[in-house]
């Protein structure tokens, strides 16, 4: 098979373990909504500089919500969420099938590929593949179960708890915003009264809210 048909029905064999938990299957991603308004995605991103002898993806995963319960947006990506982050390889040896190296190669390619993507070439094997790729979904599912509902997601947000567990930034000017409308004004301030200037929407928000409530 080439890297791209591998690649596929990798996305097929993910569906089957993710399918039995209430994930649906779009393309690359695969989403996950709870009742009381929090999306949870898997993303098995493509690198853009793939080329027809190999290819290179990794496993993005975030949660979202909105300002109301429910979600309106239900193809939202992984770069749209609150909460975002990278999935570490959870297995140290190589993929690759012995024999000849190929020719053409990722510039940046090593054994054991980078810590956060997985290598597939016409000499990779496809069941160490999987069972690597199944330790990241075990990762994903861990990951997900300290967000179980989204007023966790938002306490987390507001007390600085959900840092911890990600690598993006989680009161963003558009998570401060929307959470200040949301009625949590005060706890948003606490956050970013402190801001760096370089940061000037979140700082001018700090401004409104401070004089809005008087704080």
């Amino acid at each position: 098979m080439t890297p791209q048909e591998q690649f596929t029905a990798l996305l097929k064999q993910a569906h089957g373990v993710l399918k039995p938990l209430g994930f649906k299957k779009d393309g690359q991603n695969f989403r996950l909504f709870t009742p009381d308004g929090l999306g949870k995605i898997i993303c098995f991103s493509k690198n853009r500089g793939n080329s027809k002898d190999y290819l290179l993806f990794r496993l993005d995963i975030g949660v979202y919500f909105e300002k109301t319960p429910e979600i309106t947006e239900r193809k939202f990506k992984e770069y749209d969420c609150q909460l975002r982050q990278l999935v570490e390889r959870q297995d140290s040896g190589s993929l690759q099938k012995r024999g000849p190296l190929d020719l053409l190669r990722p510039r940046d390619f090593r054994e054991d590929c980078e810590d956060k993507e997985w290598l597939i070439t016409k000499r990779t094997d496809t069941e160490a593949l999987f069972d690597s790729v199944r330790l990241g979904l075990d990762f994903c599912l861990e990951w997900f179960g300290h967000f179980p509902d989204r007023e966790t997601v938002i306490q987390g947000i507001l007390t600085g708890e959900a840092q911890q567990f990600v690598w993006n930034n989680i009161l963003a000017y558009s998570t401060a915003k929307m959470l200040d409308d949301m009625g949590c004004g005060r706890q948003v301030y606490e956050r970013i009264k402190d801001t760096d200037p370089a940061h000037c929407y979140v700082v001018q928000l700090a401004r409104e809210i401070k004089e809005r409530e008087g704080l």
